[in-house]
């Protein structure tokens, strides 16, 4: 063994340049598939660093008749389960503020933060999540509507590097103060938890909030119908599935529940993060995993790559070594002993890229941090875990690489390895397999590339609406802030405001809201709508044409009914063929706009109605001109100071958010290119080698060709004709395995692109350049010298 590894060695130092081509695909096809795993086992322990996780689970409400699933339940179920759910050993309850009453804002010494991450919750909830307390105790906590816990990053964001314990904070909701102290901090969730909080009050504060505004607060709470809470339990030790389903079961079958259609089932807390994307109203982080088989996929074709890189290299400089095999041979050496020395070059050679890789690695993290998030980092805690399964993996790429040139070599015959004195690379055919199949893999890579810039692209854009730039959103809250209109008067002033609106939707959102209404002529009919409030000019501002009817102007006072709008799919809900003027409940259809996503374009757009009620909106939405976009945001600045100075001014530009509700897709986008860059890395290092292999062996032959009068024209042809053959045999199998898999990445989208032919035939004219160049100035580089400088050793 020790023989073997000095020899290998001895070999490697000797071909240093094709060492370090080898060596170097190597390091950076493990660094990449590397990371796709570090990607891939992050997002698959979400959650499970709950204490007793496995036991853990989330309730979802099922509506029967939408045949919707929600990630919130009523609140008063936590109460019920232990009873009724004999399994349950505690119920915990989450209540999020602003998903129910708006933004909500904590302040100390007057100085207002909007905070997003505030809850109300019970004490088991502390304890299903095995919450830890770093300052104060946990006993007694979240009883006291005056208290409050916050985390580790909250006690520095206000308090700095002091005691935050017995402090005082003030929170700032739907336009009233409460006073509150800090009880305890707790340490921040794990990255890898779905579940966010930096503020959490009992629910006594959630009453104290609701009957604010609630007459019958206790009577809202304790409604079997009224989704607000998200509700997790932890079920007894020794409880089998059969018989948690069964008890659900039985408690699906509560008399309440059964006349009003809905159910319950239970989500391992485990399957948050990569299980809950047809879940409604959910509010905890959530992944895709068809990304993530995608990202493992990407992760196999890499190491291919690099192992299918080192055996093309490996195939062709197997020349050199046959007098060596031949020796060897004729000195005793058997085939065993052969094949030994050749994988153990091998597996030397890839044991020497791991260390680098890992250390590629470190650098790299970083920088794709910011871009990728916390998924990609190799985590301190599972640093021998990935270390055993990258060493195996390295092993496997190490022996699987080296296998063909070690059985082919040692196959050959002492005469046989003796007597041959040149290279031939039509005699390998297994060499032209492993360069197609490199083409093969950065084809499809390439196509896959463009494809997925083309939908995001395609989702940002939203081609099926028009001109979502130059769109400033203020959000505020109507109970706080009630100078909308004038507002409104002192914005459009400015010379580069083109249009002003309002909606009572954030644009744009994921969120939906539904309202039934009446058919006139059909009392007993009633057909549902999401629906949004808006505000006159509100088409005009977000550029959506009316295409049958008029917007109402301000100052209009119409007759009798309200008014409302309807999209074009609301129109074939309807199944009216002449639909201004239909009354809709109490609401008379004034037009029909064009269909435009508010939401992401995973899912259709839905019938809609557009109620207009300026009281009602909760955004400003302000068109400007594209070169007055910082004057636009200081004047509005300005108008917000002077008409509200204490409440701080919430803006975003609606591109911004566009960005951010794709931020998974735009992730996902730079993954793929990375790794297509990659891909192009490695296979230009393999094809640069193969080139100087191949230049080196056929010099004798372009010499001649060169002496009996051939144009440089006609030898660079000749050397790189085989390898075009090669693209076009690549391009047949590349294009419907890419395309394939393209069609289901883009199921997830119900808008999407189509895949143009052009795009595939880019994709080849790019990997066609790609290897022509490589070929072209490699070959140009030996038929430049004189030719009897490779005839005159002969």
């Amino acid at each position: 063994m020790l023989n073997n590894l000095l020899t290998s060695y001895r070999f490697l130092r000797k071909s240093k340049t094709y060492t370090l081509i080898n060596l170097s695909g190597l390091v950076l096809g493990l660094t990449a598939a590397f990371i796709l795993l570090n990607i891939t086992i992050n997002q698959r322990s979400y959650n499970k660093s709950i204490p007793g996780s496995e036991r853990v689970y989330r309730l979802l409400s099922i509506e029967k008749k939408r045949g919707t699933t929600e990630g919130v339940t009523p609140f008063i179920l936590h109460y019920r389960l232990k009873k009724q759910l004999p399994a349950t050993e505690k119920a915990g309850v989450a209540i999020r503020l602003t998903n129910l009453f708006g933004p909500v804002f904590i302040s100390k010494k007057g100085v207002f933060n909007e905070e997003d991450d505030a809850v109300c919750a019970n004490p088991a909830l502390l304890e299903i999540l095995g919450i830890q307390f770093k300052e104060g105790s946990g006993a007694g906590v979240l009883h006291d509507s005056s208290k409050m816990i916050i985390s580790e990053r909250a006690a520095r964001k206000y308090f700095g590097s002091g005691k935050a314990v017995g402090r005082s904070l003030q929170i700032k909701s739907s336009g009233l103060f409460y006073p509150v102290k800090v009880e305890a901090v707790y340490r921040d969730f794990s990255w890898n938890t779905t579940f966010r909080a930096d503020f959490i009050t009992g629910i006594g504060f959630y009453r104290q909030l609701l009957s604010s505004s609630d007459p019958a607060p206790d009577q809202t709470m304790a409604s079997d119908s009224n989704n607000i809470a998200e509700t997790y339990i932890k079920v007894k030790e020794g409880v089998s599935n059969n018989e948690l389903r069964n008890q659900l079961s039985q408690f699906n079958t509560t008399p309440a529940f059964v006349q009003q259609q809905i159910g319950f089932s239970l989500q391992p807390v485990r399957d948050i993060f990569l299980h809950s994307g047809n879940i409604q109203n959910d509010l905890e982080r959530k992944g895709k995993p068809d990304d993530l088989y995608i990202y493992l996929l990407l992760a196999f074709i890499i190491l291919l790559l690099a192992g299918v890189n080192y055996s093309v290299l490996s195939t062709a400089r197997s020349a050199m070594r046959f007098r060596e095999i031949g020796v060897r041979k004729v000195m005793g050496a058997t085939r065993a002993n052969l094949r030994n020395q050749i994988l153990t070059e091998s597996v030397l050679l890839t044991f020497i890229a791991l260390p680098l890789s890992f250390i590629l690695i470190g650098l790299l993290e970083p920088l794709l941090e910011p871009l990728l998030g916390p998924d990609i980092l190799m985590y301190g805690l599972n640093w021998m875990s990935y270390l055993l399964i990258y060493a195996a993996i390295t092993l496997i790429i190490g022996f699987l690489s080296g296998s063909y040139v070690a059985f082919f070599l040692a196959a050959l015959s002492p005469v046989e390895a003796l007597k041959s004195k040149f290279f031939s690379y039509k005699k390998f055919s297994a060499g032209k397999f492993f360069v197609i199949l490199q083409l093969i893999i950065t084809l499809a890579l390439v196509m896959g590339l463009i494809n997925v810039y083309r939908q995001i692209n395609y989702c940002l854009a939203q081609t099926e609406t028009t001109h979502k730039e130059n769109l400033l959103v203020v959000d505020f809250d109507p109970i706080e802030f009630n100078d909308f209109e004038q507002l409104k008067t002192e914005i459009q002033t400015n010379q580069n405001v083109l249009s002003v609106s309002g909606s009572s939707m954030h644009l744009p959102s994921t969120a939906t809201s539904f309202k039934k209404v009446k058919i006139h002529g059909n009392p007993s009919t009633s057909k549902r709508f999401e629906y949004q409030y808006i505000d006159y000019n509100f088409f005009q501002t977000m550029n959506i044409p009316l295409l049958t009817g008029r917007e109402i102007s301000k100052g209009e006072k119409p007759a009798g009914d309200q008014i409302a709008y309807i999209n074009e799919t609301g129109v074939r809900y309807l199944n009216s063929a002449q639909p201004v003027g239909t009354l809709l409940g109490p609401y008379r259809v004034a037009g029909v706009v064009k269909d435009f996503n508010f939401h992401t374009l995973h899912a259709k757009i839905l019938p809609t109605i557009f109620l207009l009620d300026p009281k009602a909106c909760k955004t400003l939405i302000t068109r400007f001109r594209s070169s007055g976009q910082a004057e636009v945001i200081n004047r509005v600045a300005k108008s917000w100071r002077k008409l509200t100075p204490t409440l701080p001014l919430d803006y975003h530009l609606y591109n911004s958010d566009l960005n951010i509700l794709y931020e998974q897709e735009r992730n996902f986008e730079r993954v793929v290119g990375a790794f297509t860059l990659l891909a192009f890395l490695i296979t230009g290092m393999g094809l640069f080698g193969l080139a100087m292999l191949l230049s080196e062996r056929r010099m004798k032959e372009m010499a001649i060709r060169k002496i009996f009068g051939a144009s440089n024209g006609h030898i660079l042809y000749q050397m790189q004709k085989e390898f075009f053959i090669h693209i076009g045999i690549a391009a047949l199998v590349a294009i419907p395995l890419s395309g394939y898999l393209l069609t289901l990445w883009l199921d997830g989208f119900y808008y999407r692109v189509t895949l143009h032919w052009l795009t595939f035939a880019a994709s080849v004219g790019v990997v066609f350049t790609f290897v022509s160049v490589i070929l072209f100035f490699r070959t140009l580089n030996v038929i430049r010298t004189n030719p009897v400088n490779a005839l005159k050793y002969e």
